[in-house]
């Protein structure tokens, strides 16, 4: 019932106003509201290699070698990480023709969890960062990229400045884990840094700024203007998760870089927000 809800206040959101009816075509609103559930997309796509105590192999359309995602989080999430990344036309994809990875790119992917996006641009980029705070993410991530040299995992959470933070792991579904303040010695530890502190610091230029974090987007932007105004990188963050306003991290991007040209990309069902915002110059 609540996919079926979510599916008419796609309808309603999009009639109700027309700055929304820019962010997608009416043709395109249609595929995602008659859209199958992810977990019947993701067949289409990947197929079972093989299964270990830990890990799921998955051969991917289009791709030679594995694809390996934890068996600590559940398959929902494997399939809508496939349905997403496997779809140009999906909002949640992270390229348009503005933001597509080109070759010889060092690319910061901020959430990079599974690693599917640096699965895909593996033979394209020159190098892939990975910022990960989650252990089980981490693992996983080790286990797909470690014979990489294009890789580089960084086990650490971002924000607008370096801190000491807590993970509160959930048992139950890794991935809505929290990270909070240290506090009392509670949770697992981890390092909370920003792009500005591993980047600009370092004189390390990149060109494109991938995040998925959770509604943790803004500091990050906070913590990476430093970066954003001396590399220019194309853009792509999520914009849809509880307590993001994407006119907000236009506004702070584009008070920096003024020749930053943006994107707004769909709208996700429950308040009606973009999915996606695009950035370039």
């Amino acid at each position: 019932m609540n996919g079926l809800l979510g599916r008419f206040k796609l309808i309603y959101y999009y009639f109700v106003s027309s700055e929304r009816r820019k962010r997608t075509s009416f043709k395109n609103l249609l595929k995602h509201v008659f859209a199958k559930r992810c977990e019947g997309i993701a067949p289409h796509f990947s197929s079972l290699n093989f299964k270990d105590e830990n890990y799921t192999h998955y051969y991917i359309k289009g791709f030679s070698r594995p694809f390996i995602f934890p068996n600590a989080v559940p398959y929902h999430n494997f399939s809508q990480v496939i349905s997403e990344g496997m779809q140009p036309q999906h909002w949640h994809y992270y390229e348009v023709p503005s933001t597509k990875v080109d070759p010889g790119d060092v690319i910061v992917d901020c959430g990079s969890a599974e690693g599917f996006f640096a699965f895909k641009n593996l033979t394209i980029a020159k190098k892939i960062y990975l910022i990960e705070p989650l252990p089980v993410f981490c693992n996983s991530l080790r286990k797909n990229f470690s014979d990489n040299e294009n890789i580089e995992i960084l086990h650490v959470a971002l924000a607008d400045k370096k801190s000491k933070g807590s993970i509160l792991l959930n048992e139950i579904s890794p991935i809505a884990s929290k990270i909070i303040p240290t506090e009392n010695g509670i949770g697992t530890p981890v390092e909370i840094t920003t792009i500005d502190s591993l980047f600009f610091d370092n004189n390390i230029k990149i060109d494109y700024l991938k995040a998925d974090l959770e509604g943790f987007e803004e500091p990050m932007i906070q913590g990476a203007l430093k970066t954003i105004k001396a590399y220019k990188p194309k853009i792509a963050i999520t914009a849809y998760h509880i307590g993001q306003d994407a006119n907000k991290l236009i506004d702070i991007i584009t008070k920096e870089v003024p020749e930053y040209n943006y994107l707004l990309k769909g709208i996700e069902p429950h308040e009606g927000k973009a999915v996606m915002l695009h950035m370039w110059i």
